[in-house]
């Protein structure tokens, strides 16, 4: 009964562990995603105002 237990407490452990991970994982790809759309806009915003105004004079 006791190896049973233990068993279950690591498999619970573990699968917490890779979740936890998971997450970690989901968010940090999540911040580096609105980080690098954040720059992406405004540099096709500074690239296509300096165009425009090419165009306007």
């Amino acid at each position: 009964m006791g190896t049973i237990s233990v068993l279950t407490a690591l498999v619970v452990s573990s699968t917490t562990s890779c979740y936890s991970m998971l997450y970690v994982g989901i968010i940090r790809n999540v911040v580096l995603f609105t980080m690098a759309a954040k720059y992406a806009i405004h540099f096709y915003r500074r690239c296509f105002s300096s165009i425009f105004a090419d165009l306007v004079s």
